[in-house]
């Protein structure tokens, strides 16, 4: 049997990989046009949110897990929870790169950005409001390490394509 292969199978193999928290160079993958049909849109529009929502608990499960963890030792607590934020914020970069992917739909990149501002922005909130509980310390450490502008921050040049170099002469 021979693989099925094109823009539609690109898609599905990526968003399954992306799904189970696997980052693949993207840059390849076809805009979504005329040419696909209606059908075919709609497959892939649900394969979309299944594997951003995959996605999207896989981050909030590690976000949990890291806390969790950061009670076991709380001598460094205030070093360990910045990192455990800073590492939130960076898991959080492919999600923004497949909403603003501009391969895809605009109005399902719309439809993504927005449910991806909500689940950061209770996450948020959920971390300020445990906060009132800890030690000023780790109070500081939240209002310093927000993940809010890890949706903010322009994304880096999609995946697969080569970064831009500069050559440097030396005397």
């Amino acid at each position: 049997m021979r693989p099925i292969s094109g823009p539609y199978a690109d898609w599905v193999d990526w968003l399954r990989a992306f799904g189970r928290g696997v980052d693949l160079p993207g840059g390849h993958l076809p805009s979504w046009d005329a040419e696909l049909g209606p059908q075919l849109v709609t497959r892939l529009t649900q394969h979309v949110a299944e594997a951003f929502h995959n996605r999207q608990r896989r981050w909030s499960e590690a976000l949990h897990r890291d806390q969790e963890m950061l009670v076991a030792d709380p001598r460094h607590a205030a070093a360990a929870l910045a990192v455990v934020l800073a590492g939130c914020r960076s898991r959080l970069a492919p999600l923004v790169a497949l909403a603003v992917h501009p391969a895809l739909p605009e109005q399902l990149r719309e439809s993504l950005r927005a449910a991806l501002t909500e689940t950061v922005h209770s996450a948020q909130r959920s971390l300020r409001d445990s906060a009132r509980e800890l030690p000023l310390d780790l109070q500081a450490v939240i209002r310093a390490n927000e993940l809010l502008p890890a949706l903010t921050r322009p994304s880096p040049a999609p995946a697969g394509t080569a970064p831009r170099r500069r050559r440097v002469i030396l005397d």
